[in-house]
C-alpha cells in the first residue's frame, strides 16, 4: 500500500505582536461597482505589499489601498502616468504624520474601505470565514469560487437597480 502525506503549505505571520497560522485571501476591486476584478490567494507568510502588482488591472484611474502598500516609487510611477495615488499614508515611531495627512488619510479611507465589502459579503453570506483544506491550491480554488459567486450576486443587485 501507498500511503500519501499531504503537508500544509500554510505558514505563519505576526501581526501587532501577535502570531496567526493560515492563509490570506487579496483582491482587487472597481470602485463603481465594487465587482471583484483580480484576486490572489497566498500562505500568510508573504507581506501585503509584495501582491500589489497582482491586484491591478493595468487600467486603473485611481489606486487605493492601506498604508501597507504604501510606496514612494510606485506613488511616483502613478501620478507620471496619470494615476490618482490614494494608498494612504505611513507614520512611524521617529515620523508621525501631520495634521493634513490624517485627514487626508481620512479621506481617502472612505473609498479604500470599499474593498472590505465583498470580504463581509464572502465571510458572513457565504459562510467563507476559515480556510478548511491542508493545501494552498485546493483554499485558492474555494476562495476563487467565493469571489466568482460574490460577483455574480454583485451584478445581480447591480442589475436589479437599473
Amino acid at each position: 500500500m501507498n500511503f500519501t502525506v499531504s503537508t500544509t503549505t500554510a505558514h505563519s505571520t505576526t501581526k501587532r505582536g501577535k502570531k496567526y497560522f493560515g492563509y490570506k485571501g487579496h483582491i482587487g476591486t472597481d470602485i463603481g461597482s465594487n465587482i471583484i476584478r483580480k484576486r490572489a490567494f497566498t500562505s500568510a507568510q508573504p507581506h501585503d505589499s509584495r501582491l500589489k502588482d497582482k491586484l491591478l488591472s493595468g487600467d486603473e484611474k485611481a489606486i487605493f489601498g492601506d498604508s501597507a502598500y504604501s510606496n514612494k516609487t510606485d506613488k511616483q510611477k502613478a501620478i507620471k502616468g496619470g494615476v490618482y495615488y490614494g494608498v494612504l499614508d505611513k507614520g512611524t515611531k521617529r515620523r508621525k504624520l501631520s495634521k493634513t495627512q490624517k485627514k487626508n488619510n481620512k479621506k481617502k479611507s472612505k473609498i479604500r474601505c470599499r474593498v472590505e465589502h465583498p470580504f463581509a459579503y464572502i465571510k458572513e453570506k457565504l459562510s467563507y470565514r476559515k480556510a478548511v483544506t491542508k493545501t494552498l491550491e485546493r483554499n485558492a480554488l474555494r476562495f476563487d469560487f467565493n469571489c466568482i459567486l460574490y460577483n455574480v450576486f454583485r451584478a445581480d443587485y447591480l442589475l436589479s437597480k437599473r
